[in-house]
């Protein structure tokens, strides 16, 4: 979002989408199903929230567009929005993540199936005049059920409708499906307008958890409730939004979504002692996220001393010996234990032995605390209550040795929310990241990302050594002053794979290991720079995106695999207008379809002399260590130059000649290059550089070091 976004309260946003002629939904269904229905109960304690329009991926205003893309990242409130409009509006919801299939009659064809044929007709004839509408949910997760032809097929039957500007049809889902059915509207010369739900104001997130909270208490001490309530809210204050700050984009966005929220309603529902709570809070003087952590841990350490102690373990050990009572309360129902519960219970498997070594006491408890985990607060349905305390447990478990086997097992399957980075930060911090963890602090970091602010990840090899492995350094820069930095190590072993997930962006990683992208689907944005022994394709799609304009995605390495995973051959869909969006260089030409990307490094550097290829390998080197580490900067430690690269004579030399003609510069700590003095003293550009490309001022700038 730009910072001249233009916001629309609800209000005025479901009078832009019902003309005065509208036409209600009230056709009989010939069978009701999940996957297409009308919203029939409405959600009295809904917050309407604000939407704003990203120019960047709209090509009209919401008043002249045709199709409205609503995008959002996980639980922000998407899927109540969807309830409420239908509700509001009496039209139908496609859900994409409870239909079977996506592809190119998917609409068209479940319109025909489940209405009557004269139904069918007239609803189609008032959607093409303008005088009725349907919301199609879960884009993404459609878009991952199919591959991408028939994902635009889909989009195609959608426009098959003929829907006019009048009564717009309305599209929800995360960033990146959203961000493609963009594209296709932009090609397809649709006018249509994109728009995110933001955060929840202030005055929003104090009507949010006065009408969530359920305790009666807040009634019957409601000044103190208040004063809470406040205290809590303007602790946290510098993550809310007033509409002013909206427009200005500030980066620091997660605290004004509904699950936290939640956590702090569920919070006052349990904690009903507000003097004390309040006091509590002051005297911690908790910020931020790590205010929501002690939310949570106090919301376990409740369930743990005031319910299940005194109402079932208690009277278990009430005739037992102290040392087997201290025993039972030291590792009984812990931290650990109930957010492992809550999890093997979602995924249905039997929970493990825990140490204490009496049958007798461990059956009984078992018997009841089978039941008792159902009722836990983090506990929803056949789920966690929302993503803070999914977070937050998969956080605490995940370096368990007990019980991160299941934890990783279900981030495998379910992968993380926005939530995940933040929480394990303040739990475990970053300086010694288990090499499992990174990819999903990568995801999780990612899902917050805009085209305007985001996070990129920096992996290279340590200058230090450690012997059982290869360490690495690893460093996640915002786009903006406003995202902070958080970096740390983590440990491979030579055989190790890596592998980040589905989704690849601001990415640069400089390592001599094997890096692949095997998940069926595989976006990557530019810039995406990878520099590493073997890179391993195992996926059926590429899709390339553009996301800057002077970037590409730049793989480098030894030798590229493809391997045939799927039934047909790997397929690479480039989403820009740019051919030379991907380079892929190695010593072998890869395999189909790769080979139209390969760049034969040693015919861009054959118009070098034998001595000045080796001086042209260094400057290389040295320039390609720099990555982004503020707006518009490109930085690197002195000492990490200076040992890794500087290490020895020719080393010394590039640098110092580098420094004499000003192409990179001391500040600090940190040696920075000067952009505009690159492109006169070598004549190339920061990607230039990545693409092996060889200018004459290179040439005369190699020839000066001796």
């Amino acid at each position: 979002m730009t910072s001249t976004a233009i916001t629309h309260g609800l209000a005025n946003f479901l009078q832009r989408i019902t003309p005065v002629d509208y036409v209600p939904y009230t056709y009989e269904f010939k069978e009701s199903r999940e996957d297409f229905r009308v919203e029939e109960e409405r959600n009295e304690d809904f917050i309407p929230p604000i939407l704003s329009e990203v120019s960047d991926y709209s090509s009209s205003t919401l008043k002249e567009s045709r199709i409205i893309l609503i995008e959002a990242i996980g639980a922000t409130g998407k899927t109540e929005l969807t309830k409420h409009i239908s509700n509001k509006l009496k039209c139908p919801i496609f859900d994409l993540g409870k239909t079977n299939v996506v592809a190119g009659n998917s609409l068209t064809g479940l319109l025909s199936k489940r209405l009557n044929r004269k139904d069918h007709y007239t609803f189609l004839d008032n959607i093409a005049e303008g005088r009725s509408t349907l919301l199609i949910d879960a884009l993404d997760e459609g878009y991952m059920k199919t591959n991408h032809q028939g994902f635009m097929d889909f989009l195609d039957d959608i426009l098959s409708l003929e829907n006019i500007a009048k009564c717009p049809i309305i599209m929800l889902g995360r960033y990146n499906a959203i961000e493609l059915a963009a594209a296709y509207l932009y090609d397809k010369d649709i006018k249509f307008v994109t728009l995110q739900i933001e955060p929840f104001t202030l005055q929003q997130a104090r009507e949010f958890i006065d009408t969530t909270v359920k305790n009666k208490a807040k009634l019957r001490y409601a000044t103190i409730y208040r004063d809470t309530r406040d205290y809590l809210l303007d602790t946290i204050g510098g993550f809310f939004k007033d509409q002013a700050s909206i427009r200005n984009k500030m980066s620091e966005r997660f605290i004004g979504y509904a699950p936290v929220l939640l956590s702090i309603a569920a919070f006052f529902d349990e904690n009903v002692n507000y003097q004390i709570v309040l006091e509590e809070l002051k005297e911690a003087k908790t910020k931020s996220v790590s205010l929501i952590v002690d939310i949570l841990s106090r919301i376990l350490e409740r369930d743990r001393l005031e319910k299940v102690f005194p109402n079932l373990v208690n009277g278990l050990i009430a005739y037992r010996d102290p040392e087997f009572q201290k025993q039972v309360y030291d590792n009984i129902y812990t931290r650990e234990e109930q957010c492992a519960r809550i999890l093997y219970t979602i995924m249905g498997y039997p929970f493990p032995e825990l140490s204490i070594k009496d049958t007798a006491f461990l059956t009984a408890y078992d018997e009841q605390i089978q039941t008792w985990i159902l009722e836990h607060p983090f506990m929803g349905k056949q789920s966690f209550g929302n993503i803070v305390f999914e977070s937050y447990a998969l956080a605490v478990l995940v370096t368990d040795d007990k019980y991160k086997t299941v934890a990783m097992e279900y981030m495998r399957k379910k992968g993380v929310s926005y939530m995940f980075a933040y929480i394990y930060k303040e739990i475990h911090g970053f300086e010694r990241l288990e090499k499992q963890v990174l990819p999903y602090i990568y995801s999780s970091l990612l899902e917050l990302n805009t085209k305007t602010s985001f996070y990129s990840l920096n992996i290279s090899r340590s200058m230090f050594s450690d012997e059982q492995g290869i360490l690495c350094d690893f460093e996640f820069v915002g786009s903006d002053e406003g995202l902070e930095t958080y970096s740390g190590t983590v440990l491979y072993s030579q055989d190790d794979v890596i592998n980040l997930g589905a989704k690849l962006e601001g990415l640069n990683v400089d390592v001599p290991l094997t890096v692949a992208v095997t998940t069926k689907k595989i976006d990557i944005n530019s810039p995406t720079y990878i520099k590493c022994a073997k890179f391993l394709i195992g996926a059926e799609e590429l899709i390339l995106h553009k996301k800057e304009a002077e970037s590409n995605i730049m793989i480098e390495c030894d030798s590229i695999d493809v391997l045939q995973t799927y039934e047909q051959y790997v397929q690479v869909i480039n989403m820009s207008d740019d051919s030379a969006i991907m380079r892929l260089v190695s010593s072998q030409r890869p395999d189909y379809p790769f080979y139209e990307y390969w760049t034969d490094k040693s015919e861009k550097m054959s118009v070098l002399s034998p001595e000045n290829v080796h001086k042209y390998v260094k400057l290389r080197s040295i320039i390609l260590q720099f990555r982004s580490h503020s707006k518009n900067e490109l930085a690197k430690h002195k000492e990490k130059i200076n040992f890794v690269l500087g290490g020895n004579e020719l080393g010394k030399k590039v640098i110092h000649a580098l420094i004499v003609h000003g192409v990179i510069f001391e500040s600090g700590h940190l040696y920075k290059i000067n952009s505009s003095v690159m492109d006169t003293v070598l004549g190339i550009s920061y990607d230039g550089v990545r693409n092996f490309e060889v200018t004459p001022q290179i040439i005369n700038f190699l020839d000066l070091i001796n």
